[in-house]
């Protein structure tokens, strides 16, 4: 199925700026991205795997302040294991 949406000239020019910024090719190839991503995201969030994930984070208690140094050292650690797992 084919159609049009049809959005503000501000909104359209929003996102020709984001679409700029972030490497789209065109407003519409910007947009498209952000509502495939939302598809993507939902199924993921379906998942029961995600779900287990997600309770088990909630369950564990706060983390601490999210400092970029703090996010730096997750991603590392993150990095490592996942080169563990090959």
């Amino acid at each position: 199925m084919s159609g049009n949406v049809k959005i503000s000239e501000k909104a359209r020019a929003v996102a020709a700026e984001r679409a700029a910024e972030n490497g789209y090719a065109s407003a519409d190839e910007y947009i498209e991205a952000l509502l495939l991503d939302d598809v993507e995201l939902d199924e993921l969030a379906r998942q029961p795997w995600f779900i287990e994930k997600i309770e088990e984070g909630l369950a564990s208690g706060d983390a601490g302040e999210a400092t970029k140094a703090r996010i730096d050292q997750l991603v590392r650690e993150g990095i490592e294991l996942a080169k563990q797992d090959k």
